[in-house]
């Protein structure tokens, strides 16, 4: 596996015809993936809020983006040789082994590896002033869905940002969040909900998704779907005052809990582990990572998340998107 792994890694070749061959297949994949709503609404949302920063795409790009890509082989092979290096790269070996006896083969396969600076990020977005809206029209009778997201923190292990992103979806959008209540079962007004808090080098996004009826979108129309977007806003602003909530501590204490116990239960096989720590290790390239994780996960009150709430919960900072299905 090493070998291979080198292989791949450090000694990558490829002809322009094998190029053009591959880009193929990812016009194939991405038309594959160009069948769910979700892409297009991905696609507007990051556009929207990253109109200068290589996260206002999709990882596999814009449609044009890859219908272009066979004229870009040198471009391909500057962007391996630039950032398939050591220096940008970590290697996680969990199982049954040592370092002592890992190292020989380790040094073997990537011991001639040579580094390379990384070109830095350069990102000039405009500060954003007021809400962003984004709608995508589909070519088809499918259920209506919301995008409601925030620009959160970029990750940094231990600070009691990070840990309040780990924490956020028991909050919002786990069958015990009243938002989750009120929308599931009180208002039946959405069939599914979801929040995605993404760890990145770069503030990026805090997410809810919705889906709602296609029945009641029938019979209610647009007043249904602007009822939903302010409800799930409100269930964000609403962490603005969590701490005035009378069972505030306990609740928190619960999620603390939950939380430490379902990372810890994550960690049940080598593929799992290598898999979890690395996610986390790649940021500060910190063996204690996860430690220090649930360490400052334990130690949130409830007025850290009032703060949090309070700094990135705010009009000037969210994008909502919403997708409906073409009119006849």
């Amino acid at each position: 596996i090493l070998e291979l792994e080198a292989s791949r890694f450090t000694g990558l070749d490829f002809t322009e015809q094998i190029f053009k061959t591959e880009t193929g297949a990812v016009l194939g994949e991405y038309r594959k993936s160009a069948t769910d709503p979700s892409l297009a609404m991905a696609e507007k949302q990051l556009e929207l809020l990253f109109p200068n920063h290589p996260y206002g795409h999709t990882t596999i790009g814009f449609r044009r983006d890859v219908e272009d890509m066979p004229n870009h082989y040198d471009y391909a092979r500057w962007f391996y040789d630039t950032y398939y290096r050591p220096n940008n790269c970590i290697l996680v070996i969990t199982g049954d082994v040592t370092l002592d006896q890992l190292r020989p083969r380790i040094e073997s396969a990537f011991g001639a590896w040579q580094s390379r600076p990384t070109p830095a990020i350069t990102a000039t977005d405009p500060p954003q002033t007021a809400e962003l809206r984004g709608h995508v029209a589909w070519d088809a009778p499918v259920p209506p869905r919301i995008s409601v997201a925030y620009k959160g923190p970029r990750y940094e292990t231990g600070t009691k940002e990070s840990a309040v992103m780990q924490i956020l979806r028991e909050l919002l959008a786990s069958p015990s969040a009243p938002l989750y209540r009120q929308l599931r079962y009180e208002k039946k007004s959405v069939g599914y909900l979801a929040l995605a808090a993404y760890d990145a080098f770069d503030p990026y996004l805090i997410e809810m998704e919705s889906q709602l009826f296609a029945e009641t979108w029938t019979e209610q129309g647009e007043g249904y779907l602007e009822e939903t977007v302010r409800d799930m806003v409100a269930g964000f602003e609403e962490l603005r005052a969590f701490s005035s909530s009378p069972d505030a501590a306990q609740v928190l204490e619960v999620i603390k809990s939950k939380f430490t116990y379902d990372l810890l239960g994550t960690l049940d096989s080598p593929a799992n582990v290598a898999q979890t720590f690395a996610l986390l290790y790649r940021f500060e390239r910190d063996p204690e990572v996860l430690d220090k994780l649930l360490a400052s996960v334990q130690e949130l009150t409830p007025a850290d998340i009032d703060a949090f709430a309070q700094r990135y919960f705010a009009p000037s900072n969210r994008v909502v998107v919403t997708m409906t299905p073409k009119e006849n």
